[in-house]
């Protein structure tokens, strides 16, 4: 689904501690044409598409620099004192909510920029795009079916791992177990998900499609866009909130094991990231 192309941005901008600070300085100022090559990748534009896609991609970065980099320093600022101080239930909800309010902020920002793009592709770009989206999914699905449950089980695993050890510098051979014994527990989502992006797809082909008025159809695609969680199944919903919950459960284990010194890298590297955003911030678009 597009809009998850821009949560993968947003990802990399708000939990950006997986980086150096000069990485992510980097990939914000190069965000034009990551994005203008995300759109590329589902249909290809006319010259005249190029140069709007362009200029929205422009406007968007603009508001994201005024508007969005301050709540993100903030935020950080924030989780940085709840690291000198020690998670509880009450600061990680707290950090939940930080996220899906950066996250809700860029759905609402984003998406009539994507309902103008949408309302403007011919009938070919429109098989073009969905063409791709098929394929996209084949490939997902594909990749997921690649390895047995327990592959999957040890490659998430490691993965953490090596996540949790760009924030907190070397973890210690518990924590290394507590890692690894952590995603059996979460719910399965692959069949979810692959229905979901079925469902979002398929309506919003048939709304591309319906003969309505410009500004009812526009409003649509907003809706669809701003609020994919209406087509996912009542399964898949308190699969995602049962495994939000474990993931928060997690944390609290977590932070518990953590060492001076891993609090103190975690400190720091908070420090560069915020120093980049400030950087970026303060910066003429």
């Amino acid at each position: 689904m597009l809009c998850n192309k821009y949560r993968s941005v947003l990802l990399i901008l708000f939990a950006g501690l997986f980086f150096s600070a000069c990485t992510v300085k980097n990939t914000y100022k190069q965000l034009d044409w990551i994005l203008a090559g995300m759109v590329e990748d589902y249909v290809s534009p006319s010259e005249v598409q190029e140069t709007e896609v362009d200029a929205r991609i422009a406007a968007l970065l603009k508001w994201h620099q005024f508007t969005q980099l301050n709540s993100y320093i903030a935020d950080l600022k924030q989780l940085q004192q709840y690291t000198s101080q020690g998670l509880d239930a009450e600061r990680i909800d707290d950090v939940f909510q930080r996220f899906t309010r950066s996250w809700q902020a860029i759905k609402q920002r984003v998406a009539p920029e994507m309902a103008d793009m949408f309302l403007s592709l011919s009938e070919a770009q429109q098989t073009q795009l969905f063409e791709n989206l098929a394929t996209k999914n084949q490939e997902l699905d594909e990749d997921f079916k690649e390895y047995s449950q327990q592959q999957r089980y040890q490659r998430a695993g490691e993965k953490l791992i090596e996540n949790v050890e760009d924030w907190l510098g070397e973890l210690t051979d518990e924590q290394k177990e507590i890692l690894r014994s952590w995603p059996p527990k979460f719910k399965p989502l692959h069949a979810e998900r692959m229905a979901f992006r079925v469902k979002w797809q398929a309506t919003l082909k048939a709304l591309l499609q319906k003969p309505m008025p410009v500004d009812e159809k526009r409003q649509s695609l907003i809706n669809l866009i701003e609020s994919p969680e209406v087509y996912r199944s009542a399964e898949h919903k308190q699969n995602l909130a049962d495994n939000i919950e474990l993931a928060k459960r997690l944390m609290l284990i977590f932070d518990k094991t953590l060492s001076k010194q891993q609090r103190d890298f975690l400190i720091e590297r908070i420090d560069q990231l915020v120093a980049s955003f400030e950087e970026l911030a303060a910066e003429k678009p």
